[in-house]
């Protein structure tokens, strides 16, 4: 199996994410990093959108879900990234990467959590 990559790069969203009493009500930036593994040999060989993992409609369905949910944790986040990209989008697998700058951490640039997910681990 062919196995290329569609990557997105710090698509940043507004969302209700941390477990300390002060960021529950509030909405933080988050980075979000994704790269999805699939096989887009039928979309080249027409150079036709075919069974693509198109990025502008993972980007709506971020959106869509981070508008309607909250997480006490970024590793959460991530596990709910990763599972609607395998479960919803050509992809054979996805690495998501969650950045956070914490607000209670004035000295660190940011925070991350990452996951590794084959769509097989979301399939019961």
């Amino acid at each position: 199996m062919k196995n290329d990559m569609i990557c997105g790069h710090d698509l940043t969203y507004q969302v209700r994410v941390g477990f300390h009493d002060f960021e529950r009500n509030i909405q933080q930036r988050v980075k979000i990093n994704f790269e999805a593994e699939t096989n887009w040999q039928k979309a080249v060989e027409k150079d036709e959108p075919v069974d693509i993992v198109d990025y502008y409609h993972i980007n709506e369905a971020l959106e869509k879900m981070i508008s309607q949910k909250s997480w006490n944790l970024i590793e959460s986040l991530a596990e709910d990234v990763a599972k609607l990209i395998c479960t919803n989008f050509n992809a054979h697998a996805v690495r998501v990467q969650v950045n956070k700058k914490p607000l209670d951490m004035p000295n660190v640039h940011e925070v991350s959590a990452s996951c590794y997910r084959r769509k097989e681990d979301y399939q019961n």
